[in-house]
């Protein structure tokens, strides 16, 4: 199958996107389909075409931002190419430029969208871009939603509910278990008892809410792997809480030091406050390497992955002391640490291995393109 995935980034480019895309498109790849990229370049790149991990990358030069959305112009050209001689195109949305893009040139395609966040910053764009938005939607033939819970509260997306299907982000379940045991304990011994937070330092994050349920326990460290905007904000919470011996700011890190801090780990906690965080792909990571995930309940994917009570627990948004209780529950209690990250390590390998994601997503390829030919041959037989 020929296969087309239009995205904003794609890898090394870092984020919860860029890594669902590249595990599927590599994924993909190694199922013996042709994957074709399309991708916008980091600032002030040129444009270029490369391989990644067997993935024909097109990175499109940036000519513009506009709120935020790379906007180039070689985008309809290169679109038209290559939708020439594909059988699948698969959206990632929000995606603005390309999706406008994707409209005006209207390929008679069958057309998956997976939808990974609703549009929540206001911005006057926005009133003229979601009439397109509605359009896309009664174009493609498929929604991809990450969670139940994301499906059932998005605005957009319970009006198209009869196209959505859930498929999860996946997680590489084997790279993930694969660390050493000395660079374990090389964290251990760097860090001493300690819970973990990996992600970008971004508002709806909660890393304030984070620090200062720290503030509150009495021995236990914080780890804080990534880097982002709020970064500054964060380390003045940490001075002024007077933490910085109980809090380490470790910037951005390897995947084989992430490893060894979610193996290393007592618990990971992801405190975020908004639907923003649509999904949580790092507490399947965390679960996957078998440690115990402490969530908030914000009405998205990540009380989906974190079953409260089984593999983790979950918090309300917003609440340094709820926080704070369910870390003093899990931390120096070998236990629960061992009956939390045994239940985790399960459910990650059940419900998030890539493999599994892999199957659904071309089950759903099949189907459409199944869907299309027969509506093809009807409407054929007609005429």
């Amino acid at each position: 199958m020929n296969i087309l995935f239009l995205t904003k980034y794609y890898a090394p480019s870092e984020g919860g996107i860029e890594r669902y895309s590249h595990l599927l498109c590599t994924g993909l790849v190694q199922r013996r389909h042709n994957v074709e990229v399309i991708a916008f370049s980091d600032e002030n790149s040129e444009a270029r075409t490369e391989i990644v991990d067997g993935v024909t990358v097109h990175r499109l030069k940036r000519h513009i931002n506009l709120a935020r959305a790379p906007l180039s112009l070689t985008l309809p050209a290169r679109l038209r190419q290559a939708t020439a001689d594909c059988d699948v195109v698969h959206l990632n949305f929000p995606n603005p430029w390309m999706e406008l893009m994707y409209l005006a040139l209207h390929p008679q395609i069958p057309t998956v969208l997976s939808y990974h966040s609703d549009i929540l910053r206001k911005h006057p764009f926005q009133r003229i871009y979601m009439p397109f938005a509605h359009r896309l939607f009664q174009r493609v033939s498929a929604v991809i939603a990450s969670s139940p819970a994301y499906a059932a509260s998005s605005e957009l997306l319970t009006r198209f509910g009869h196209l959505c299907h859930t498929i999860p982000y996946p997680v590489d379940i084997d790279r993930m278990q694969a660390v050493q045991d000395g660079e374990i304990a090389a964290a251990r011994k760097r860090h001493g008892r300690f819970v973990l937070f990996c992600g970008r330092l971004v508002h709806y994050k909660g890393i304030e809410y984070l620090v200062e349920a720290i503030s509150q326990l009495n021995d236990v460290r914080l780890v804080i792997a990534g880097t982002g905007p709020e970064q500054a904000k964060c380390r003045q919470a940490i001075v002024s809480l007077g933490l910085e011996d109980r809090v380490d700011l470790v910037g951005k890190i390897d995947d084989d030091e992430l490893k060894a801090l979610y193996h290393a780990c007592e618990c990971f906690v992801l405190p975020s406050i908004s639907r923003a965080e649509s999904f949580g792909i790092v507490l399947a990571e965390a679960m996957a390497c078998g440690r115990p995930v402490i969530s908030t309940d914000i009405g998205s994917g990540t009380s989906h992955i974190n079953i409260d009570g089984e593999t983790g627990y979950v918090v309300p948004p917003r609440d340094a002391k709820a926080l704070a209780a369910a870390i003093a529950r899990v931390v120096g209690d070998v236990d629960i640490q061992r009956q939390l990250g045994s239940s985790a390590r399960r459910r990650a390998e059940t419900s998030f291995g890539t493999d599994t994601i892999l199957d659904q997503t071309i089950q759903l390829y099949d189907e459409i393109v199944a869907d299309d030919r027969q509506t093809g041959a009807s409407a054929r037989s007609l005429g």
